[in-house]
């Protein structure tokens, strides 16, 4: 699992420099980075929940922050 988290995480990086290279807003850059991940890896359902939970909870840090 922490394999996938990381190229993951490496596709919403790369997309997010990209949207801003192109002006754009880096959301743009995430969302199709989690489009290209969920064709790329082909995960169970347990681990997308996983993956899931991770993100809420990083989501929430970022808006505490």
């Amino acid at each position: 699992m922490l394999a996938n988290l990381f190229f993951i995480l490496l596709a919403a990086l790369i997309g997010g420099l990209v949207t801003k290279f192109l002006k754009l807003p880096s959301l743009i850059g995430y969302i199709l980075a989690g489009v290209l991940g969920g064709i790329v890896f082909s995960l169970d359902g347990g681990t997308i929940q996983d993956i899931a939970e991770l993100g809420v909870i990083l989501l929430l840090f970022s808006v505490a922050h």
